[in-house]
């Protein structure tokens, strides 16, 4: 949606990747927030539930691939099994219209 590239990594770069989380949520939250604050101040913002900030120890013991073999076993169904690039500005939209994301950063 932001033209954000991305690469899906493999069981070594996420074993890698977790070596070291505090350094890498340090480095993550010094490139967001400021950007972050600025889009929001700019918008008129001022409380929102919305934060690129991540303490690292959300990162621990995650899994960064993930399977919905134990929900299906429970009989639960996804109502959305798929994350489309819709459902994605669907929920921008709920966001802005609630005054929650900056609308002028929508894509």
């Amino acid at each position: 949606i932001f033209s954000i590239k991305h690469e899906y990594l493999s069981t070594l770069l996420s074993m890698l990747a977790a070596m070291s989380l505090k350094d890498m949520a340090e480095e993550v939250n010094e490139k967001h927030m400021k950007p972050w604050s600025e889009m929001c101040a700019k918008e008129g913002i001022q409380n929102t539930p919305l934060s690129p900030f991540i303490y690292s120890a959300q990162l621990d013991n995650l899994n960064i691939r993930a399977s919905a073999d134990k929900l299906a076993k429970t009989g639960f169904t996804l109502t959305r099994p798929h994350v489309t690039q819709e459902s994605l500005r669907e929920v921008l939209r709920d966001c802005i219209e609630l005054e929650m994301f900056p609308k002028g950063h929508q894509s």
